[in-house]
């Protein structure tokens, strides 16, 4: 457990220090936070979006993704989005995995980065 937490670490440091280049027509500036018991994301679209709405989704290890709520756009306009995931800091797990899919009004769909998030082992049970 205390490999996975560094390794997590150490992740987040690379992501900070070589930052991925956003794709051509690439609708994520994504970020998530901590604070003392919840997770904060935080997106804001390059591009304007009509006809969908975004998933957030969370995951324990990186690869299988459950859904935590949609969103719907706000306005055709760029607009800065927020979504609070209540108490993380008493799942068991050292960190925690978090994406923005945008659903279109077709079914297709378009996964943005995943972002990992570690809990201080300290506010682990």
């Amino acid at each position: 457990m205390k490999k996975l937490f560094v390794i997590a670490i150490l992740l987040l440091l690379l992501g900070r220090i070589f930052p991925q280049p956003k794709d051509e027509g690439s609708i994520w500036d994504f970020r998530v936070r901590m604070s003392t018991f919840d997770a904060h994301l935080k997106w804001n679209p390059d591009v304007s979006k009509d006809g969908g709405h975004f998933e957030v989704e969370r995951s324990l290890d990186g690869q299988h993704f459950e859904l935590l709520d949609c969103i719907n756009p706000q306005s055709k306009s760029p607009h800065e989005y927020h979504f609070t995931d209540a108490n993380v800091r008493f799942l068991v797990d050292p960190v925690v995995y978090y994406r923005i899919r945008w659903i279109n009004e077709n079914g297709g769909s378009q996964t943005g980065p995943v972002a990992a998030l570690s809990i201080d082992p300290h506010y682990l049970r």
